[in-house]
């Protein structure tokens, strides 16, 4: 059969009289095959009835050929055609596998060959559950007149099912996409990295939404969602993972939908949700049960950063950024920010922790989403109308940012620095990853389709990314967490930052809440 051809590549040295050669054998992969019994043949009822059919025939005849089909009837097991398998299925076959290793313990190359022969008859699930195969592994010499003892061969049973489900079909169709990559284009992709990477989301929107969507199209199996939001009936035309019917009755909590939805698009993807609401610096608590919820979210949040590797800030204002800024800081986490204005994105990968960063090997420490700006963070949507409140842009700003912000990720995982790598001013400079450049920030406008690569150092008085604030962290947390809650300026006593801004207040620029960037 085609499943059992090799190939010899001989070379002869007729100087020294000698001869190498190799076999060459096309062997199928098939993986997910779970075993049911690994049983010897020898003494067992299944010996005697096969050689009361026609196998002794083959056996004596030296005709047993690599792949056989028998079928148990009165006189015994005979040989049938696979043909009569397909028309008419049932649990009395025995597959017999003419199998090259004569050990017990294991089978030979062919077998994977085998098996994806049997999975190609498109048999009934149910005759997939158990699956009987004779590896035959007595040596069969022709004119020899001995018994046949079977003190080698063994009987496989084994459950092919999984392999004809739908979703391990689609799991696999999925790895197809991204191994074709590897084998045609990029044979330095790591995959079983980027499968790996367990993704946090801060924010399921816009954003959240189509970064998600981009996020399993690389092939990543494990994504999390945080959201505090209801699905809105303005959501779904731009939100791609809600229908109208989630923003019905008062609407779905966006994360834990977000993530179901996600698992309808493949459902073997480890997908959870959590409506929590982040701790904000300037979002005040004062009373008993609002300190000690907040403290509860506080955990959660802290919990999930830990358990994951890669963090997204994707939320509707600067505020809420701030605490998984820290965290994902603590935990040496990496952490890209996007945020989008009407017509503008950005993106930031945040540079490495100060507690881990080695000038000889990192050059610079990068700057996080803070650390161009000396003001701590307020709440943002106090005092504001409804109107206010609502982040308006561009509808395609979303699929262009997220869609970079995915990639970036998949970059920096190739980059044996990864969050610790460096960047610099000039674009034929920039580190590079077997997919290409790594920047730190990348800026566009959709009104003139451009788009700028930039870079900023660490601020060591950084509201979020200082050693200053990384260590009151993680001397008082709790009470460093409700200081900062109640009094976001309590951070510029922590960073030294209030005497260089009592001093320069004559010179800083106020700027209206509308020309800060914001995300949908």
């Amino acid at each position: 059969m085609d499943l059992n051809v090799f190939e010899l590549a001989m070379f002869a040295n007729l100087k020294k009289y000698t001869f190498n050669y190799r076999f060459v054998a096309n062997a199928l992969k098939v993986e997910g095959v779970k075993t049911l019994g690994w049983t010897p043949v020898a003494g067992s009822k299944l010996a005697l009835e096969l050689l009361a059919g026609t196998l002794k025939q083959e056996i004596d005849g030296c005709t047993v050929e690599p792949f056989m089909l028998l079928r148990l009837d009165s006189s015994g097991y005979q040989r049938c055609p696979f043909t009569q398998l397909m028309a008419a299925p049932s649990q009395d076959y025995l597959f017999v596998l003419l199998d090259t290793i004569n050990n017990p313990d294991g089978h030979g190359i062919f077998a994977h060959n085998y098996l994806a022969f049997i999975l190609s008859l498109d048999l009934p699930k149910d005759q997939l559950k158990r699956v009987p195969i004779l590896m035959f592994k007595e040596f069969v010499i022709r004119g020899l007149e001995r018994p046949l003892e079977w003190n080698r061969s063994m009987l496989w049973e084994l459950d092919l099912k999984p392999m004809m489900d739908e979703k391990t079909l689609a799991g696999e169709a999925i790895d197809l996409n991204i191994k074709l990559m590897k084998w045609r284009l990029l044979p330095e992709l790591d995959i079983p990295t980027i499968s790996g990477t367990r993704c946090l989301l801060f924010g399921s929107g816009t954003l959240g939404c189509q970064l998600a969507r981009c996020l399993i199209g690389w092939g990543i199996k494990k994504i999390t969602f945080v959201d505090n939001g209801k699905v809105s009936y303005s959501n779904p035309v731009r939100q791609s993972l809600y229908t109208f019917e989630d923003s019905t009755l008062g609407g779905k909590n966006k994360a834990e939908t977000a993530a179901a939805a996600l698992k309808t698009i493949f459902p073997g993807l480890d997908s959870e949700g959590y409506t929590i609401n982040v701790p904000m610096p300037g979002h005040f608590v004062t009373t008993e049960a609002d300190i000690s919820r907040t403290l509860e979210s506080l955990e959660r949040v802290e919990r999930l950063v830990e358990e994951h590797d890669a963090v997204f800030l994707l939320m509707d204002s600067r505020e809420a950024r701030w605490l998984p800024t820290v965290l994902a800081n603590k935990y040496q986490k990496i952490c890209i920010t996007v945020a989008l204005g009407f017509d503008s994105y950005v993106i930031i990968r945040h540079g490495i922790s100060p507690r881990s960063f080695v000038p000889e090997k990192h050059r610079e420490r990068l700057g996080c989403y803070f650390c161009n700006d000396v003001l701590a963070p307020v709440n943002s949507m106090k005092d504001r109308t409804l109107d206010q409140q609502c982040t308006v842009t561009r509808p395609g700003l979303s699929f262009v940012s997220s869609g970079l912000a995915c990639e970036l990720l998949v970059a920096l995982l190739h980059h044996p620095l990864r969050e610790g790598c460096p960047a610099n001013e000039k674009k034929e400079k920039l580190e590079e990853s077997e997919l290409g450049i790594l920047p730190h920030h990348i800026r566009g406008t959709m009104s003139d389709f451009a788009t700028n690569l930039y870079y900023g150092r660490a601020f060591d008085q950084c509201i979020a990314c200082s050693e200053h604030v990384l260590g009151q962290y993680l001397s008082r947390r709790e009470q460093f967490l409700l200081e900062v809650i109640n009094n976001p300026k309590y951070i510029h006593e922590v960073t030294n930052l209030r005497e260089l801004l009592e001093a320069a207040d004559h010179q800083c620029i106020e700027l209206e809440d509308d020309d800060v960037l914001f995300v949908s």
